[in-house]
């Protein structure tokens, strides 16, 4: 990670929302399964990167890349604006830093937005809205029952 006030890492937070994960990284991920459920989101594709760096004789710290959306809500953005695509479906990205901690990533709506000139919408709102949420919720562990 490059130092808060560094001109790459104010461009850097711009683009990408990241948190700070109180779990492991396979926990995180997890935590991120188990809320898109509780939120009816399909998940289309969790991969381990250091799983499949390891098959390449890499040794990788712990890094994966969840892939998420709802094909309705997917193909209302897409109308908007089909360049919208690099964003679709939602990544959310889990790594394990050089200093053992986690870190919890994704683009951040707004930027992609304006990017590509796609003027704030309902549904726009609502994902940036809901990345956010799942995003904190996932990098803390889940309440208890009572």
């Amino acid at each position: 990670m490059q130092k808060s006030g560094d001109k790459k890492t104010n461009t850097m937070e711009k683009e990408i929302y990241l948190v700070q994960s109180a779990l492991s990284a396979k926990q995180t991920v997890a935590r991120v399964r188990c809320i898109l459920r509780e939120k009816s989101i399909p998940i289309s594709l969790i991969i381990d990167h250091a799983q499949e760096a390891a098959a390449c004789g890499v040794k990788l710290r712990p890094t994966y890349t969840i892939l998420a959306g709802s094909p309705a809500m997917r193909a209302q953005l897409l109308l908007l604006q089909q360049a919208l695509s690099v964003l679709l479906p939602l990544r959310i990205n889990i790594w394990e830093d050089a200093d053992g901690k986690v870190w919890l990533a994704y683009l951040r709506v707004e930027s992609v937005m304006k990017r590509y000139g796609v003027k704030k919408t309902v549904p726009l709102v609502y994902l940036e809205h809901i990345m956010e949420n799942i995003s904190h919720r996932a990098c803390k562990p889940a309440p208890r029952k009572k």
